[in-house]
């Protein structure tokens, strides 16, 4: 399931696949949407990333920068 990620600073990622935060080769990515909630859900402090990847960019990102998501 793919999903566009509003950031807090503007940006925006459309139509990528998310990731547990350790994904490793060969690891599927999130298709329940309790799993991308869960995945996607603030944290009050401490490092909660995601990983993700479009069609031209993967990387990780916080899940405190993420304004709002989408499913495409």
């Amino acid at each position: 399931m793919r999903v566009n990620l509003h950031l807090e600073d503007g940006n925006n990622i459309y139509k990528c696949y998310l990731y547990p935060e350790d994904v490793r080769n060969g690891f599927a990515n999130l298709t329940e949407i309790e799993d991308i909630e869960n995945a996607l859900g603030k944290v009050l402090w401490g490092r909660k990333l995601v990983s993700f990847q479009s069609g031209s960019i993967n990387g990780k990102t916080h899940v405190n920068q993420i304004k709002s998501w989408d499913i495409v």
